[in-house]
Order: structure tokens, then sequence, then C-alpha cells
């Protein structure tokens, strides 16, 4: 098991039918943005995707952003960080899923 450890900010705000909202975010993993009706349910929503984003990273072996901490143990709980805990499980179950994230050819 493999732990990531990213930095996570949230805050609230009016969504586009003028309702508050609640909003996650990872900004050191791109696409890793959330918005939910509160600040649990944008939490829960962002820990899935951010877990497909990583084991998407790895599957393509493309490398993470060197600000994502990678640890063989869960780091200390902190409300400023959101850890995403990876087994090799998780990884083969995304390498069979449509990938979110789509290379574009080379011109």
């Amino acid at each position: 098991m493999r732990y990531f450890a990213l930095a996570l900010e949230t805050g609230e705000a009016l969504g586009d039918e003028g309702l508050p909202m609640a909003w996650a975010t990872c900004p050191d993993l791109p696409g890793a943005y959330e918005e939910a009706p509160t600040a649990e349910e944008a939490l829960d929503k962002l820990r899935a995707l951010a877990h497909h984003i990583i084991a998407e990273h790895i599957v393509r072996e493309d490398p993470l952003d060197q600000a994502i901490a990678v640890a063989a143990a869960p780091p200390a709980s902190r409300p400023d960080t959101l850890t995403i805990a990876m087994s090799d499980a998780d990884i083969e179950a995304v390498r069979a899923l449509p990938l979110l994230m789509i290379e574009q050819p080379e011109p």
C-alpha cells in the first residue's frame, strides 16, 4: 500500500443557481476539483476523483507533481492534507476503466 499526501484547499461559494455550495481541490493534482452541497460531500467526491487520477498516472507511468509526497505508511492526519491510499489492486482496477485523461497526439 502506498499513501499519497496532497495539499488540500476547501471553501464555500455560491453555485450557478445562487445557492451555497462547498468546494474542495488539490492544487498539485490537475483536474482534482469538486463541488457539492456540503463540505463533507465535496471532500468525498474529491477523494474518489483524486484516487482515480493518481491511479491513472501510475498506469500511464506519468510522473506526479513533486509536491505530492508518497509514503509506505499513512501520514499524520492534517486539515490541509488529503491522504489517498493506493494498493496494487486499485491500480489494476483503474487499468480496466476508460481513462479520464486523454493523450493528445503530437502534431
